[in-house]
């Protein structure tokens, strides 16, 4: 599955989230999701389901489709 960053930063914006927030609430790196959301790097499944949980949507709502 691959994360759709325009998407993943709508959702951010909407919720409140900056980069380093939502990776605190995810329990994933600054790093880490500063290139998922910049760069277009593709987290592990486990993360993905995390920004999904932190984010309080469904996973298929950040990833695109096929």
């Amino acid at each position: 599955m691959e994360l759709d960053a325009k998407r993943l930063r709508v959702l951010m914006a909407e919720k409140g989230f900056n980069v380093t927030s939502l990776a605190r609430a995810a329990g994933v790196s600054a790093c880490a999701m500063n290139l998922y959301v910049n760069h277009g790097t593709r987290p592990r499944l486990d993360s993905l389901g995390r920004l999904a949980k932190a984010l309080g949507v469904p996973v298929m709502e950040i990833v695109k489709e096929a």
